[in-house]
């Protein structure tokens, strides 16, 4: 049985003794501020988890390899510390991989029957960091403290996932979180109110419907077309299908999965989620069948695509930086499929939805924003979130989907390609 390490805050470089990785802090840059105005920003390398098991001798020579490897290509410093320490290994070694994965039948064990973690009556008493107004961890404030999900599900398989951007609890931090992310409680995000078509009031809203499982950003390989970083859960080794396997490993029913993919001009930016309280860990909840937010979900997810465009919101905003970015950057909610190319992969019946936000193919506006705020990207915490938009008073009032916060994450610098990420996790 393995135990999951996560390997701490280092500054000295690996050798070949001793392999190391390095919370490669400061990734996406103001990926998400360029969000806010229709614009995105790349993010970098970043925390990886690594696990003991019984073949830890093997498992080391196999990280050794890895990291000479990499060393003899001459690449980057911060990406060999990556590639070193980033197999999965808490799927078992030389399994078949099953392309196929059905959310209809999920997977099976022995006797035919799967453990659900997630159904209507779930609710995962989460505690928030307390508002600060000074202080080195006020950027934490109003943020949870750990994952909104099953205890069970978060130590026998989130514990195994690894994403190249951290979540600012697997480390904990005393000083000013950089290069992490964290889930914001959605109570401190305004929304359209019940009777907004009448009186334009504007609500605190409920907490977001989906949990964040984590987050990752990948480099572009130079030479590959921008259309190579759509549908990413379409790949073999994707974090979907690495999560499927364990879930099937673990025999735990795997969750529905929506996924934001920010196809970046260098790379991607993904932000992944599941519904904590979803009928048989999928994204309805039947108890809520006949509240507002419940019926624009189920209208968005069955809708087509020109009516997606039409109603998929984007609400961000500088959390911490200097005024200037604030000023450009703005605040105001965006009809998101209106200002980018806008692409849809995946279903209800698939386990998944992956919505794909090209800003490659944004207004000349979005990528003059990109650029300014790519100079500040050091001191920027930007947060991002998703609601659909209610344009009817059955919509009313509307409820974050999900949220996300990111902490000074610095563009590019240690990220890796998704090809190269993916290659060190052998199913």
């Amino acid at each position: 049985m393995s135990s999951s390490v996560v390997v701490e805050n280092e500054v000295n470089k690996p050798s070949s003794s001793s392999i190391r990785s390095k919370w490669l802090c400061g990734a996406g840059d103001n990926l998400l501020e360029t969000m806010t105005a229709c614009t995105s920003k790349p993010l970098r390398s970043s925390p990886l988890t690594v696990s003991d098991s019984d073949n830890a001798s093997d498992e080391s020579q196999q990280q050794k390899k890895a990291h000479d490897k990499v060393l003899k290509s001459g690449q980057d410093k911060h990406l060999l510390e990556q590639t070193s320490c980033s197999r999965n290994v808490g799927v078992e070694e030389n399994r078949p991989y099953n392309q196929s994965h059905p959310y209809s039948s999920g997977f099976s064990s022995d006797d035919g029957t799967l453990k659900v973690l997630f159904s209507p009556s779930s609710f995962f008493d989460v505690e928030t960091m307390p508002l600060e107004k000074k202080g080195p961890l006020r950027e934490l404030g109003g943020s949870y403290n750990n994952y909104r999900l099953h205890p069970e599900f978060v130590s026998g398989i989130l514990r195994f996932v690894n994403f190249t951007i951290p979540a600012w609890f697997q480390n904990p931090v005393t000083a000013k979180p950089v290069g992490v992310y964290s889930e914001p409680c959605s109570a401190n995000v305004k929304v359209r109110g019940k009777g907004y078509l009448t009186d334009n009031m504007k609500v605190m809203s409920a907490p977001s419907t989906f949990a964040i499982l984590g987050a990752d950003k990948f480099v572009r390989r130079k030479g590959s077309l921008v259309e190579s970083s759509y549908h990413i859960c379409n790949r073999q080794r994707c974090l979907l299908n690495r999560l499927r396997l364990l879930c099937s490993t673990r025999k735990i029913k795997a969750p529905f999965l929506l996924v934001f993919n920010f196809v970046l001009p260098w790379g991607n930016f993904l932000m992944y989620s599941c519904r904590p309280d979803g009928d048989l860990g999928g994204p309805f909840n039947s108890k809520n069948s006949n509240e507002p937010d419940e019926k624009a979900l189920r209208s968005f997810l069955q809708g087509s695509k020109l009516y997606r465009d039409s109603r998929l919101k984007l609400i961000s905003s500088i959390n911490n930086g200097p005024f200037v970015v604030k000023k450009m950057v703005g605040s105001k909610p965006a009809i998101i499929g209106q200002k980018v190319e806008t692409s849809y992969f995946g279903s209800i019946e698939e386990g998944y939805i992956e919505i794909c936000l090209d800003v490659c193919k944004g207004s000349k506006l979005a990528h003059s924003i990109t650029s300014a705020v790519c100079g500040h990207a050091d001191h920027v915490t930007v947060d991002v979130g998703f609601t659909i938009e209610g344009t009817a008073k059955e919509f009313l009032p509307e409820r974050l989907l999900c949220n996300i916060r990111l902490h000074h994450m610095a563009l590019k610098k240690g990220c890796v390609t998704l090809d190269d990420w993916e290659k060190h996790f052998d199913y």
